[in-house]
């Protein structure tokens, strides 16, 4: 009967077996920091804000976070993925807050906002700007400090470059 729940609720998010074990993985990085996965020591050490920094983002601190950086709109595969995997995580009664950092400068930045916000409704249930959500950021209106913040307090850091893609 699990078997048949999960196969359900994979089906739900449009996920295959191999992407809830992904889903999974990831989530074992989520409730164990890992220092691979999370912002480089000189990050950390250069975080001058607490916890009350991330409030003015409607975020509360109080869950896990998993960041994505977004630099490209003509890469969006991992943003969609780590939609789908919070919604994977919520399922599975991980409340995790998803913040999803818009770093495309260029003309197409609307553009890539309205593809996260595409991605994010077609997932269906997932909130947004609540606790165990999605949080949408513009980065030019990210100050240095809280740039610092976000990277420091995520336990998963993921950065879409132009061109590229990566996992820190």
């Amino acid at each position: 009967m699990s078997w048949t729940h999960s196969q359900v609720l994979l089906r739900q998010i449009n996920a295959s077996e191999a992407e809830a074990q992904l889903f999974n993985s990831m989530a074992g990085h989520i409730l164990y920091a890992n220092a691979i996965h999370r912002a480089e020591s000189n990050i950390i050490a250069g975080n001058r804000k607490g916890q009350s920094g991330l409030w003015g983002y409607s975020i509360s601190g109080d869950l896990p976070i998993v960041l994505v950086r977004v630099q490209d709109s003509d890469n969006t595969a991992l943003v969609r993925q780590l939609i789908k995997a919070h919604s994977y995580w919520r399922m599975k009664g991980l409340a995790v807050d998803l913040i999803i950092w818009n770093d495309d400068f260029g003309t197409y930045r609307q553009l890539l906002h309205d593809q996260i916000m595409g991605f994010v409704t077609a997932m269906g249930g997932a909130t947004v700007d609540q606790p165990g959500g999605i949080f949408i950021r513009q980065g030019d209106q990210l100050s240095t400090e809280d740039r610092i913040l976000f990277q420091t307090v995520a336990r998963l850091i993921f950065m879409i470059m132009p061109g590229a893609c990566r996992s820190k």
